[in-house]
C-alpha cells in the first residue's frame, strides 16, 4: 500500500472508530472544513469556550498506538503531547485536555 492511501485509511480508521463514536467530539466546535490528511493521520482546528486550536492524531506504527498533540492558537509554543493513547481512548484523552486548559486557565476549581 502506497503511503498516501495508508494516510487516509489511517485518518479513516481515527474518525470512524473514534471520534464519530461519541458526542464529545462536537463540542469541541470542530472546524469541520479544516479537517486534513496527515502523515499517519489526522488533524483538525477546533473552538472551545472561545478558545481555539488544532488536534494532530497520528498512528504510530512502531508501537501501534497513536500519539495526540493538541495546540492552543494562544500558546502555541507549549503544545500538549500525549503519546501512546489507544483508539478507544482518543476521545476521552483529548476531551480531558482540552477541558482542562480551559478551567486552568480560568482558576476554576472543579
Amino acid at each position: 500500500m502506497d503511503k498516501e492511501k495508508f494516510n487516509e485509511r489511517i485518518c479513516r480508521i481515527i474518525w470512524h472508530d473514534a471520534l464519530q463514536n461519541s458526542i464529545k467530539p462536537f463540542l469541541w466546535s470542530i472546524d469541520f472544513r479544516s479537517i486534513k490528511v496527515i502523515d499517519n493521520g489526522t488533524e483538525f482546528m477546533f473552538q472551545n469556550h472561545k478558545k481555539t486550536g488544532k488536534v494532530i492524531i497520528q498512528y504510530s506504527e512502531r508501537t501501534g498506538l497513536f500519539n495526540v498533540t493538541i495546540i492552543h492558537a494562544n500558546d502555541e509554543r507549549n503544545p500538549v503531547i500525549i503519546e501512546n493513547v489507544y483508539i478507544d481512548m482518543l476521545v476521552s484523552v483529548i476531551d480531558e485536555n482540552l477541558s482542562c486548559h480551559e478551567l486552568v486557565e480560568h482558576g476554576v476549581a472543579v
